[in-house]
């Protein structure tokens, strides 16, 4: 018999609550053994109903639960005027960040902000190790030679987070942002720790990436999908066509979310100065992919937006030599 302490412990750590009465607690200490109860609660309506409304954070998301969603109606087509002005819109939100909470803003959490970042920087900083590794875990699963790898352009670098670890890994590395505040802590950062092989890019206008060198790996995570579906699609396709022959592609977006729409008229009637989460669909991704002769060699679900009613999405490509 489950004891009931332990049915107590489950509704405070699954649902976060106190059982309705003594009665209920009973019933729930008749269940077979721990394993038991941890499925029934966790299987239950109202611990799914908690993780779809994103009332706490879990790593915990139904496998198929996108199989008969409807499509989603995108506004793609765009002037290039429009382009930038959301690009505008985009950098400014994340300029205002990056002058208040710019650590936080690329990792929220509380100890990242500015009030403690004098003693958790070199902690901040270390939580990068773990790209790294995921990095080079897609090249060492799929038989792909790392070492090949020269120069790496990272989109979103934001204060250089990820981007010290590929300096560290790699001869040389390109950090691009919208950002010009958390660029400068970027730069600061890495002058201060003597790091002389990267360079950090302002990207004012989605076309200032036809002016970056060529690279052998494009990597992204937890930036493309702060911007709007054709600011993602447009630069994903300059990107693609700046890379060179046998370059790769490493990089995250959001896929899907039912009733996900996006209309430039109706977008633009609105200010945005919070962290948005937008998405382009894989049709999207891999028509680009065919269009720049990338091969796909494996895609992955991700739960990097943290936000279970979105599908993510990590590609990994190779440009045809």
């Amino acid at each position: 018999m489950i004891g009931r302490d332990e049915v107590v412990s489950a509704y405070r750590l699954l649902l976060g609550r106190e059982p309705e009465n003594e009665d209920v607690v009973k019933g729930w200490m008749q269940a077979e053994n721990l394993e038991t109860l941890r499925q029934e609660f966790m299987s239950g309506k109202e611990f799914r109903s908690k993780l779809e409304l994103g009332q706490f954070h879990a790593n915990v998301v139904r496998v198929g639960r996108h199989l008969y969603g409807p499509g989603m109606k995108l506004d793609l087509d765009i002037l290039p005027a429009q382009r930038d002005q959301m690009l505008a819109e985009v950098a400014a939100t994340w300029g205002q960040f990056g002058e208040t909470e710019p650590h936080w803003s690329v990792v929220t959490d509380e100890k990242f902000k500015q009030e403690h970042i004098q003693e958790s920087e070199d902690e901040f900083y270390a939580t990068a190790v773990l790209e790294l590794r995921m990095i080079r875990t897609y090249f060492e699963r799929n038989g792909e030679d790392i070492g090949a790898i020269k120069t790496v352009l990272e989109l979103g670098c934001g204060v250089g987070r990820v981007t010290s670890q590929l300096a560290a890994a790699f001869p040389e590395v390109i950090g691009a942002d919208v950002s010009a505040a958390h660029l400068a802590i970027a730069q600061r950062y890495f002058e201060k720790k003597g790091l002389g092989n990267a360079r950090f890019v302002r990207l004012a206008h989605v076309d200032d990436v036809e002016k970056l060198p060529g690279f052998d790996l494009f990597y992204s995570a937890i930036a493309l999908q702060h911007s709007p579906p054709p600011i993602i699609d447009a630069l994903l396709e300059r990107v693609m066509a700046k890379a060179n022959p046998g370059g790769y592609l490493l990089f995250q977006i959001p896929t899907y979310r039912e009733g996900y729409a996006f209309n430039f008229a109706d977008y633009s009637k609105n200010t945005h100065r919070d962290m948005e989460m937008h998405l382009l669909p894989q049709r999207r991704v891999y028509e680009l992919m065919r269009k720049y002769n990338f091969n796909l060699i494996e895609v992955q679900e991700d739960n990097m937006p943290n936000d279970t009613a979105f599908a993510s999405h990590t590609f990994f490509a190779r440009r045809t030599l």
